[in-house]
């Protein structure tokens, strides 16, 4: 007795769900790089701001007063950038947080799936070993009535 292989019906739709589930996660790994590179752009910012201030507290002697001016007008530029990084930074953190969320939902599709698979293969095999076992009752019994007979 030849027993067909196990088929599983939505097959497609795992493959789906599962080629799905890899795009967000790419999506995500993205978004992800894109935050730690925002964040690497507001330190080194933040490095410069700190570094212009420090040297302003070091400054005095002829023509202090202009060079005071210019840094002045230099830390104003820097903390406006600053502050643009920061809300990019935001936004980005945003966009990464949705991606994840997207991964995630992807993935228990996808795992819900899978799990019916498991669950039809579970069938099919009680199924094979239920059949094996009527076939060797067969056999048994057939051996018994030739043996009978003799």
């Amino acid at each position: 007795m030849k027993q067909a292989p196990f088929k599983f019906e939505l097959e497609s739709v795992l493959r789906i769900r599962a080629s799905e589930t890899e795009r967000a996660r790419i999506v995500a790994e993205t978004a992800a790089r894109r935050v730690e590179e925002q964040q690497g752009a507001i330190d080194l910012l933040e490095a410069t701001l700190n570094k212009s201030t420090a040297a302003a507290s070091e400054s005095g002697g002829p023509g202090a007063l202009q060079r005071l001016r210019r840094r002045s007008a230099h830390e104003s530029q820097i903390r406006a950038e600053l502050e643009r990084a920061v809300r990019i930074l935001r936004r980005l953190e945003s966009e990464k947080d949705e991606a994840f969320a997207k991964v995630l939902a992807c993935r228990m599709r996808e795992e819900s799936i899978a799990k019916l698979k498991e669950q039809a293969y579970d069938k099919y095999r009680r199924e094979l070993e239920k059949a094996e076992i009527n076939l060797a009752d067969e056999l048994t019994q057939f051996g018994l009535a030739r043996a009978q007979k003799r």
